[in-house]
């Protein structure tokens, strides 16, 4: 009779921790919209970071990205199927249509760009950190980016 206990307890613990894995599930949409574009040409670049390496413009080390047209001066993104977590997106405007930011020769950017929470530093890139969102289980996170230039 214990053993029938034991199996009985064992299954409602694994029943439970089944749900609990289930709440965690892929089940949120970033939304990303990039407004401020100064023309149509070429595309833009979204790239969605769930670590600081490489972020914001080693495209190679971003979790996902994907590049977009552009119309009317806006464009948008989207990554589905995500988990909860900790997450920060960069997008540019890719003019020239060659999948990635050029610079000058100091590394300042020569194409528009931007981070989530519109994070824009004089002589340095966004970290990571201070352009991060949280993502907990919401339908749907939408994300504003102004472009600058």
């Amino acid at each position: 009779m214990k053993t029938t206990a034991y199996k009985i307890a064992v299954f409602a613990t694994l029943s439970i921790a089944a749900l609990g894995s289930q709440a965690q599930s892929k089940n949120t949409t970033i939304q990303i919209d990039v407004d401020k574009i100064k023309n149509a040409t070429g595309m833009m670049a979204c790239a969605l970071f769930n670590a600081a390496e490489g972020f914001p413009d080693v495209q190679a080390k971003s979790f996902i990205y994907a590049y977009v047209s552009i119309n009317s001066g806006v464009a948008s993104c989207e990554f589905k199927d995500l988990s909860a977590g900790t997450y920060a997106v960069s997008v540019f405007h890719d003019e020239n249509d060659n999948k990635k930011l050029d610079k000058n020769f100091v590394g300042l950017p020569l194409e528009g760009y931007g981070v989530s929470n519109n994070i824009r530093h004089m002589m340095s890139a966004p970290e990571f950190k201070e352009s991060s969102f949280q993502v907990n289980g919401e339908v749907v996170k939408n994300i504003k980016i102004r472009m600058g230039y």
